[in-house]
């Protein structure tokens, strides 16, 4: 159940942004739907983009190869729509494995964890890199398990002490006519934004691990006996 937490989490973040602004919308007043929409899928676009940067500028500060602005925008743009399809495909997968079938869901949901990953750090397709992912994981279930359990824990705990801290200057905010319930929803927010980071980059870091385990492994089965 919490490894699938995580992968909708993960997978699902622009689903509630466009709850979000249409919460924010309603309460602004703001009539027209045409414009709502607009805001949703810009907002869906920019979460998508900083899933991608923030994946290659981890890969390239380990590589110690030079960042820059004009650089990640580019990578963004070229990786957008292959991961764009690649999120929606597995929320939706997960989503309908989780509501018909508990079980199933919750053993894919650890099966494609490094989906992504696969995806823009091995410029692999979607169903290819589903299907990696299943395949690095595949020995090594329950300890990815465990690493989703495990931060699922430390993420849910820094959530919950965030959301106490922000709750009276929300409070107070919601009282501010007009631009309150803005402020209000940037507060929340924080918490994902501050939060995201810091998932992509330790799964990007396990999937790193994982993957030169894998490696050194395959070597060694290979390697002829004296």
């Amino acid at each position: 159940m919490l490894a699938i937490l995580n992968q909708i989490i993960i997978y699902l973040i622009p689903s509630l942004s466009v709850s979000n602004n249409l919460t924010t919308a309603l309460a602004l007043g703001i009539p027209s739907i045409t414009l709502l929409i607009a805001m949703s899928i810009l907002n869906v676009i920019l979460i998508w983009l900083m899933y991608i940067a923030i994946i290659k500028i981890v890969t390239y500060k380990r590589a110690n190869q030079e960042v820059s602005v004009g650089k990640i925008i580019e990578d963004a743009k070229t990786y957008l729509g292959s991961y764009s399809g690649l999120s929606m495909l597995m929320g939706l997968a997960l989503f309908g494995l989780f509501i018909l079938l508990i079980i199933p869901g919750v053993i894919f949901a650890v099966f494609w964890t490094f989906a992504p990953y696969i995806l823009i750090l091995e410029n692999k397709g979607i169903s290819e890199s589903m299907s990696e992912s299943k395949k690095l994981v595949t020995g090594r279930w329950w300890k990815v398990f465990g690493y989703n359990f495990l931060f699922f824990l430390i993420m849910f705990g820094i959530g919950i002490g965030m959301g106490l801290v922000l709750s009276i200057p929300s409070l107070i905010l919601k009282l501010v006519p007009v631009v309150g319930p803005v402020l209000t929803q940037i507060l929340s927010d924080s918490i994902t934004m501050f939060t995201l980071p810091l998932g992509i980059i330790f799964y990007e870091l396990f999937y790193q691990k994982l993957k030169a385990t894998a490696v050194t492994s395959a070597n060694l089965k290979e390697t002829p006996k004296a």
